[in-house]
């Protein structure tokens, strides 16, 4: 029966020529369209989802007029919540640069996210050459995507390996990681340098302590890894003031800084959509998604 209906296809197709391609591309168009959309879809409702823990895993900085800003804080911040909050299992910074590597006659412009040695406590990327357990302890250490290794060094063979940072300061691979995915707010990483290098900007930040908050250059991005079974709420209301405790004075004027720059603690997972409301931390937009996903289902349905 079915080789009857597909042989009556064939002999009306060839029959209508014309007709018969104009449906079949009109139809491959659709479906490829669709599966875009979903393609698309999926990925915009699974950021963040690739790293383990990430349910428990917390974006904390600054807000400003009730809306939350872009993730940067002073670095201090980092520090006041791994002294003050034991409720957290690990508590790490990123800092984002730009710097000049080398390697025999290879020199390349590299965005660096100087991180504490910490980061992969918090950030279980997938690694791919040597151990990610304590791979940032020394101050020279550096870890590479597997992109940027195979640019320096080929396919395999890069742990062990040295690289030129500015062209003077021998800093060595001690693991590759997995490439960043499309869908994570963190996908500017591709090369990790140990924070705690003396020349690095994290130190350079660390070694002048805040005074007044607001009078100090914001550029970590700080995270915590919550304690699995501790409720997130009551130490949200802790945080909010947090700065009140360390550096209450706000440049200029003399209101408490946290009346200024309240600390918004939100989920990793909600960073990609969030709303951006320091009052509903955990809420999520999910406006452009549901937008793409109508038109999808209306051009499938037509």
């Amino acid at each position: 029966m079915l080789s009857h209906y597909l042989a009556l296809a064939c002999r009306n197709a060839v029959r209508t020529k014309l007709y018969a391609a104009i449906s079949v591309t009109g139809l491959s168009i659709g479906f490829g369209a669709a599966a875009l959309i979903a393609l698309y879809v999926h990925d915009e409702l699974t950021y963040e989802r690739f790293l383990p823990n990430s349910e428990r895993i917390y974006q904390i900085a600054p807000a400003l007029s009730g809306r939350q800003l872009a993730g940067a804080g002073p670095s201090d911040l980092g520090l006041w919540l791994a002294a003050d909050y034991p409720q957290f299992a690990a508590v790490t910074r990123l800092f984002r640069d730009q710097g000049f590597f080398a390697e025999g006659d290879r020199k390349f412009n590299e965005p660096i996210v100087w991180a504490d040695s910490n980061v992969f406590d918090v950030f279980r990327f997938v690694p791919v050459e040597g151990s990610l357990d304590d791979a940032l302890t020394q101050p020279d250490s550096l870890v590479l995507t597997r992109r940027v290794a195979a640019k320096y060094f080929g396919e395999g063979g890069a742990v062990g390996r040295t690289l030129l940072y500015q062209g003077e300061r021998p800093m060595v691979v001690t693991a590759v990681i997995e490439n960043m995915p499309s869908n994570t707010h963190l996908s500017y990483i591709s090369l990790l340098a140990a924070g705690h290098a003396p020349y690095s900007p994290a130190a350079l930040q660390d070694r002048t302590p805040i005074t007044i908050f607001g009078g100090k250059l914001w550029n970590s991005a700080t995270y915590a890894l919550l304690e699995a079974k501790e409720p997130i709420g009551p130490i949200r209301e802790s945080i909010a003031t947090l700065i009140d405790r360390h550096a209450p004075a706000v440049a200029g004027g003399t209101r408490r800084a946290s009346e200024v720059w309240p600390l918004a603690v939100r989920p990793i997972r909600s960073v990609h959509l969030s709303a951006n409301e320091v009052a509903r931390p955990d809420a999520v937009s999910y406006t452009r998604v549901y937008t793409v996903a109508a038109i999808g289902h209306t051009r499938y349905s037509t």
